[in-house]
């Protein structure tokens, strides 16, 4: 699998016009949303995530990490990046989504309004909503 540096993929949702927006109705449609993903020409996958307004985290959904692994290791994308976006949609983040998968693995993902997700902070880590929790081994 060829992984790219996990600055490859760049730009802005709205400007960025080598990326091709997924619309709304397919991104409910997979239980993508509230994330929004595109692809690129050269086969790499992104899911960008906007923070929260509330709690300034950030809510990766299940299926869409899920999707894009599946993807890769089925050959069908040759990359996929998770990115984490300001409310104005400025990126503030991005990492491979391998990476990711590979600090959210021993998590279970939380139920909420639009599915499974995790919390993340700026720094992909989990955010883990107690102490009993984070200390678990496995």
């Amino acid at each position: 699998m060829n992984i790219k540096n996990d600055a490859t993929a760049a730009g802005n949702r709205n400007s960025d016009e080598e990326w091709l927006w997924i619309s709304s109705a397919m991104n409910k449609h997979r239980g993508w949303s509230p994330n929004w993903v595109a692809y690129n020409n050269s086969g790499e996958w992104l899911i960008q995530i906007k923070q929260s307004n509330k709690h300034k985290r950030f809510y990766l959904t299940a299926p869409a990490l899920y999707d894009a692994l599946n993807a890769l290791q089925d050959g069908k994308i040759k990359a996929a990046f998770v990115r984490l976006v300001a409310r104005d949609e400025t990126v503030l983040a991005q990492l491979s989504a391998l990476n990711v998968w590979g600090k959210l693995a021993r998590i279970k993902p939380r139920q909420g309004d639009y599915g499974d997700y995790w919390a993340l902070n700026i720094n992909f880590d989990p955010v883990v909503y107690n102490e009993i929790d984070k200390q678990s081994p496995i």
